[in-house]
């Protein structure tokens, strides 16, 4: 069985359908998965898990002794483990555990957000994903104003044609990534112009996907990933304000009262709005007439 989770994408000819972290796990723990792709994204957290919350199971199953005997025996689950043996599941661990500290007093926001190679059929597994832009914007943690920018498309060298399912998304054509660095050059410049000598400073991101997609590229060029202690401001919002959906980044603008700006899936632009969002996230503003229970939409950031 070949599984698509995904809450708003039809799953391709031969694969079967779920919309919830639960319903995939459930068809894990039958034994009859062979392949799994995994939408890191399900609009409402609480209620539906993300793809991580799969990778989770996966992991968890391994080390629980109710699900231990069905996940050692699951083919798909001893090849994630082969692949998250030694130093790099070691490093994987310590993100996660990074991301659970609180937003203590930081002299800078680092806003990331990336692009990355994707498709809408299932011919590339998230696995595979390589980045395909870099957006960072500094944050004084003191007057929640820009310091500095970062960006930098980057050359993919596992699938280094762009399918047209990600050119239409991302607006990145094969022309701006053909004359890229590769990522570790792209990765250095990144830290050499907004991360090097500029602590205390948080990694901030609309979601988990940008932290796990910098793992996933650093551990596919063998480099150290070494990046400051992370923090999802999307369920930062969710808390702080007192909403019991998650949003994605555009409807968290609406709510605000902001507009969005630039191109929504171009990094840049997309981690220029999520930094406009920090003063209802680490700052005293408040949102007003907000509807707990508004329809997610669209939006899929």
């Amino acid at each position: 069985m070949r599984v698509w989770l995904d809450d708003v994408r039809v799953a391709p000819s031969g694969w079967t359908w779920v919309k919830t972290s639960a319903d995939a796990i459930a068809l894990l723990a039958g034994g009859a998965v062979a392949e799994i792709s995994l939408d890191h994204d399900l609009g409402d957290d609480d209620a539906f898990g993300t793809g991580y919350s799969v990778v989770c199971w996966i992991e968890d199953g391994r080390r629980d002794a109710r699900l231990r005997a069905a996940a050692d025996a699951h083919p798909f689950c001893q090849r994630r483990w082969a692949r998250q043996d030694g130093a790099g599941h070691r490093q994987h661990r310590a993100a996660a555990a990074r991301e659970s500290v609180a937003m203590t007093d930081p002299r800078f926001y680092l806003v990331i957000d990336l692009e990355a190679t994707t498709s809408d059929d299932g011919s590339l597994p998230p696995e595979q994903m390589e980045t395909i832009e870099i957006g960072a914007v500094l944050v004084d943690a003191r007057t929640l104003e820009p310091e500095g920018e970062f960006q930098s498309f980057v050359r993919p060298v596992r699938h280094p044609q762009l399918l047209p399912f990600c050119t239409t998304l991302t607006d990145i054509t094969q022309a701006m990534v053909d004359d890229a660095p590769l990522f570790p050059e792209a990765f250095a410049a990144l830290r050499a112009k907004l991360i090097d000598h500029r602590h205390p400073l948080l990694f901030c991101s609309w979601g988990r996907y940008d932290r796990i997609q910098l793992e996933r590229d650093c551990g596919l060029r063998g480099i150290p990933n070494n990046m400051p202690a992370h923090v999802n401001v999307k369920t930062r919002f969710t808390d702080v304000q007192g909403i019991k959906k998650k949003l994605g980044m555009a409807q968290a603008l609406k709510h605000c009262g902001l507009p969005l700006e630039g191109a929504h899936h171009r990094g840049i632009d997309d981690a220029r709005n999520i930094a406009r969002l920090l003063p209802w996230i680490v700052g005293t503003k408040a949102l007003h007439l907000v509807d707990p229970t508004a329809e997610r939409g669209g939006d899929r950031s």
